[in-house]
């Protein structure tokens, strides 16, 4: 069994306080999301240092991770990365370059489209991704210490009907779209790409998107290039 504490949080008071000064006001979401919201800080600080445990940053093990999940073996073609990701095209390369200089993975040809090639898990991928997580579920255990089995069992269903009310779906969310890399002139697609504008942390953030004759369509945002700095973007898509 868990225990619990009588003595409230920097949230009790915040809450309290605002109870005081506007009675007229239901605050009951601020005891819950703003414990979500505290929550969400220590576990990017969590993550942060279980990555720092194995020398990777935390985009290096989003694509690593989305190798390791295929399954065997461990192979993606980089418009599925781009999906699985959230990441423009341009991204994604740069990132694979600097992963296969880490030894991390390779780029082979692809066996379905001779134009074509798949990113693959090297053996010292495999091997790191493997040790990342693990060090990142020991970190996030300790977060949830506190709890016993039954109650992480209820917070999970909790936590599940909260992203189901507010329209949280599982991949691929948004809309799909094949991306052009050279105007227009082609069209990758075997890479499915998601459009979506709700994820200023990842890319497209404030999208303006303008119809092309054709059908294409050209849409200007916010995003992060290979480096984490945060650029003014482009990319060409159209609904495949």
């Amino acid at each position: 069994m868990s225990t619990t504490t009588s003595s409230g949080d920097g949230v009790d008071r915040i809450v309290g306080a605002w109870r005081h000064e506007r009675p007229d006001l239901d605050v009951t979401p601020l005891a819950v999301l703003s414990r979500v919201s505290r929550l969400a800080r220590r576990l990017d600080l969590a993550r942060g240092e279980a990555f720092a445990e194995q020398d990777l940053e935390g985009w290096e093990f989003d694509v690593l991770s989305a190798l390791r999940r295929a399954g065997v073996p461990y192979e993606l073609s980089p418009g599925q990365l781009v999906a699985e990701t959230l990441v423009t095209s341009g991204t994604m390369t740069n990132r694979v370059d600097r992963l296969t200089a880490r030894g991390f993975v390779e780029r082979h040809p692809s066996a379905t489209d001779r134009r074509g090639v798949i990113v693959r898990l090297t053996g010292l991928g495999l091997q790191t991704v493997d040790a990342a997580l693990e060090a990142l579920l020991a970190h996030e255990s300790g977060i949830l210490t506190g709890l016993d089995d039954s109650e992480r069992a209820t917070l999970v269903d909790l936590l599940r009907r909260v992203l189901c009310t507010v329209g949280w779906r599982e991949p691929p969310y948004g809309i799909r779209a094949v991306l052009s890399a050279d105007g227009g002139a082609t069209w990758d697609l075997d890479g499915m790409a998601v459009i979506r504008d709700d994820l200023p942390s990842k890319n497209l953030g404030y999208p303006c998107t303008l119809a092309e004759p054709g059908g294409s369509l050209f849409t200007v945002y916010y995003g992060e290039d290979g480096e984490g700095v945060t650029t003014i973007q482009s990319t060409r898509w159209r609904l495949p």
